[in-house]
């Protein structure tokens, strides 16, 4: 069942860099520019990927140094997260703004956003848990700075994670690939759902992977799987995934679960919902009067949309508000049906190169005015940032560039973890790219939420690393 599982992970990923390396869709060109420079010099890099570097690296990193190289540069990137975070901050429009709103008026009687969107908020929650606090509440950037630490911590767990998998050199070179796709990603300038969250995947995989778990580590995957749904419900992918390879388990008579393991993963479970379902309830919200949710149905119809590409649009949501989810739901239907197999595959094409060929995770486009008010000064470091990670600005291309590069270097490598490796521990990392993977091509089109699970993707990349470096090492013996 594991070679079952890494064979169709090895499908979904040759499938992916295939279209992102050889298509040339007109839709996606129109949409968003083709970084054809990016795919020539990740060609090199795949030839010769850092392996180069590795083979020279005779003696293999002690835990002690490990350690003392982790805390160092994790300490660094912190403080170069909080220089580039005063440097740039800003407040956004779209959700954001709008929940940043509703906290200030305190609108949260017959609210109708907040009816529409429910899994909003406990996100709300949070926020307004913040901004009452004394002294501190009264200012934006402190809420960006924690926003950076849960960022920098969840580049932490992914080395740790990596080590478990392969050793501490590679578990090192996970940190630093990290740093600049993910940890000095601009993203950290948004507090919403999606930094919030990406610890969760990386460290409920960290937690289920360890050899001899306790009754505590089950209380905590259960725990925050349902933390983490409530914040962004695609973490909880992870937990589907733990359940699958659970069941397969028991199938295979290779676990045997403890009536004490199994109650304290449902006691975990159902903490975590009277924790979010309690905080929800001090916000003293009332739904809107005669109005439904837009449930995983209205997502379903919106991802298959045949003009947008699953792309978020006003048309399906006034739709979906207006007739409800029996109508969503016939629309879903009709939309797969009508498409002669041409058509799917062109659909197909164009919805993976929305998802997967933006090294930046869709920055910048989201709302009408991504940039909604500059909080920064105009200093000429923070300029010269400006200029470098805002979309369209004078400097922007590099940071594009060099985005994709690591990204598309990130998913080719991520291939390669399932080329040799059917150890079981490997198969919830592939579960959890598989899951994240058809989420996004079945629901929603939406680059952002990838950013979530960028740490197990690199995770995935550094076990192809290791696989590829172990070969070379066993043909040179």
């Amino acid at each position: 069942m594991n070679k079952l599982i890494r064979y169709i992970y090895l499908f979904v990923l040759a499938i992916i860099l295939l279209i992102v390396f050889a298509s040339s869709n007109p839709f996606y060109n129109n949409f968003r520019p083709s970084p054809i420079i990016s795919n020539l010099l990740v060609g090199i890099l795949i030839v010769f990927p850092s392996i180069l570097l590795l083979r020279k690296i005779k003696k293999e990193v002690n835990d002690k140094t490990y350690k003392k190289i982790l805390i160092i540069i994790s300490i660094i990137t912190f403080i170069l997260q909080i220089i580039i975070i005063r440097c740039i901050y800003f407040y956004t429009d779209w959700d954001v703004k709008t929940i940043r709103e509703i906290i200030a008026n305190n609108d949260f009687y017959h609210n109708y956003y907040l009816t529409k969107y429910p899994n909003t908020l406990f996100y709300a929650f949070l926020l307004k848990l913040y901004y009452s606090l004394p002294i501190i509440g009264k200012y934006y950037f402190p809420l960006l700075v924690f926003n950076a630490l849960l960022v920098n911590i969840s580049g932490v767990v992914t080395s740790l994670t990596v080590r478990r998998f392969t050793n501490n050199t590679k578990a090192i070179i996970a940190y630093i690939i990290l740093i600049p796709l993910v940890l000095l990603s601009p993203w950290i300038n948004i507090f919403y759902s999606d930094t919030l969250a990406i610890l969760l995947p990386i460290l409920i995989i960290y937690i289920y992977t360890k050899d001899n778990k306790k009754e505590i580590d089950y209380f905590l995957i259960g725990f925050l799987s349902i933390l983490g749904y409530f914040i962004k419900p695609t973490v909880f992918i992870v937990f589907i995934a733990i359940i699958i390879l659970t069941i397969i388990k028991f199938i295979n008579k290779k676990l045997k679960l403890t009536l004490v393991q199994t109650i304290t993963l449902i006691i975990g479970l159902v903490s975590a919902l009277v924790l979010c379902k309690g905080s929800i309830y001090l916000l003293h919200f009332v739904p809107y009067k005669n109005t439904n949710s837009f449930g995983m149905i209205h997502y379903l119809a919106m991802g298959q949309n045949d003009t947008t590409f699953g792309l978020f649009d006003e048309k399906d949501v006034y739709e979906s508000d207006k007739y409800g989810r029996k109508y969503d739901l016939d629309k879903a239907i009709n939309r797969i049906k009508q498409r002669s197999i041409k058509e799917h595959l062109n659909f197909i094409e164009v919805k993976t190169l929305l998802n997967f060929n933006d090294g930046t995770f869709a920055w910048g486009y989201e709302g009408e005015k991504f940039y909604y008010e500059i909080l920064s000064d105009n200093s000429s470091l923070s300029m010269f940032l400006r200029n470098y990670f805002y979309k369209d600005w004078k400097y922007n291309f590099i940071f594009k560039e060099l985005m994709q590069i690591i990204w598309l270097l990130v998913l080719s490598l991520s291939l390669l973890a399932g080329i040799k490796d059917d150890k079981e521990k490997n198969s919830i990392i592939y579960l959890s790219i598989i899951g994240i993977t058809l989420f996004l091509m079945i629901f929603e089109c939406r680059t952002r939420y990838l950013y979530c699970y960028s740490p197990v993707f690199v995770a995935a990349a550094l076990i192809g690393l290791n696989n590829l470096t172990n070969r070379k090492e066993e043909e040179r013996k």
